[in-house]
């Protein structure tokens, strides 16, 4: 069975293959599947994530949510945890590279939210298998922020966000500390 690590750079590798054009027409793809998403028509405040690199870029669907009177909230780092708050985003705000280059919102920790404090996110990934078991960078914010879903059956519904090839058929060989999904949406 391949390691995580040997797992994580073939499906890297497959991302970093495609083109601007497709990148592209799989955002717009992805926004259009929102629109059918009956989850949506209950959660308000929702978590996204802002792409880095050739993840699937989310922000015609943030734009879209925005106009639909959704809270949208982007992952920042906790100051003094490994785990992340999530920040208000909106169309207008300003970003800034954290340590990993990754963009957050510039704001202030009076703004900032618990991961438990929301009703849905969109999490990135690397890959996912077949028990929705997410393989992600590597560091384990996600799974950190959210081990309390492990424990117990709360919001928020975690949705990952994958491009089709990235829907592995291999286990990922989930370990105790990783937090499964509870759905995925594909383009």
């Amino acid at each position: 069975m391949p390691s995580k690590a040997s797992l994580r750079t073939h499906f890297q590798n497959l991302r970093n293959a495609l083109s601007t054009e497709t990148v592209t027409i799989k955002a717009l793809a992805f926004r259009e599947k929102l629109e059918h998403l009956d989850e949506l028509k209950t959660a308000q405040r929702i978590g996204a994530y802002w792409a880095l690199g050739k993840e699937l870029n989310l922000a015609p669907s943030l734009e879209f949510l925005h106009q639909q009177g959704k809270e949208i909230f982007i992952p920042q780092l906790h100051p003094w945890r490994t785990t992340f708050w999530f920040a208000p985003w909106h169309p207008n705000i300003t970003l800034r590279k954290n340590k990993f280059g990754i963009f957050e919102p510039e704001s202030t920790l009076t703004k900032l939210l618990a991961p438990w404090e929301l009703d849905l996110v969109f999490v990135p990934l690397v890959a996912v298998d077949q028990q929705r078991q997410r393989l992600g960078m590597g560091q384990g914010y996600y799974d950190r922020s959210f081990a309390f879903k492990k424990h117990e059956r709360t919001p928020p519904l975690l949705i990952g966000c994958a491009y089709e090839f990235q829907q592995s058929k291999e286990d990922l060989c989930a370990t105790e500390h990783d937090v499964k999904l509870d759905k995925i949406i594909s383009v």
